[in-house]
């Protein structure tokens, strides 16, 4: 009897992960529910692996995390949920506080945020940021009668 083996987009042998007490990395998933291919492809987007897809745990390469259905992918979302648009505030100093306007794009949810202070300053979300409820301009939130 023949044993079928799973492949990912690159062609890639994945196995299924281990564990529902493990972390799943940016996924919000646990392990069991993510397929690994093992390799070392310097994707991790939650700022705390080491950039290996698995084997077991942590966060799925891009080519693995397209073998999770649509619905796995859409309650996956990045760290804290962060996205274009969202106030966010500076791990390294709670005073700086800001909006994300870009994505890189590149998948490492790299951010460019816009500060209070009106500088720009790129930042890697789940290492850098911390996602607030969001930021009222006291300006533009004024009642006139």
């Amino acid at each position: 009897m023949r044993e079928h083996i799973k492949t990912n987009r690159s062609g890639d042998v994945v196995k299924q992960g281990s564990g529902s007490d493990r972390n799943g990395g940016f996924t919000r998933l646990t392990p069991d529910k993510i397929w690994y291919c093992g390799k070392k492809k310097d994707e991790c987007k939650c700022g705390t692996c080491d950039g290996t897809c698995g084997p077991t745990n942590g966060c799925p390469c891009q080519d693995c995390f397209a073998l999770l259905d649509d619905s796995d992918q859409s309650k996956a979302g990045g760290p804290d949920g962060i996205k274009v648009g969202d106030s966010v505030q500076s791990k390294s100093d709670s005073s700086k506080t800001g909006v994300v306007e870009q994505d890189d794009g590149s998948g490492r949810l790299q951010f460019t945020v816009k500060w209070q202070n009106g500088n720009e300053e790129r930042c890697v979300g789940p290492r850098e940021l911390t996602k607030i409820n969001p930021i009222r301009d006291p300006v533009q939130s004024r009642e006139y009668v």
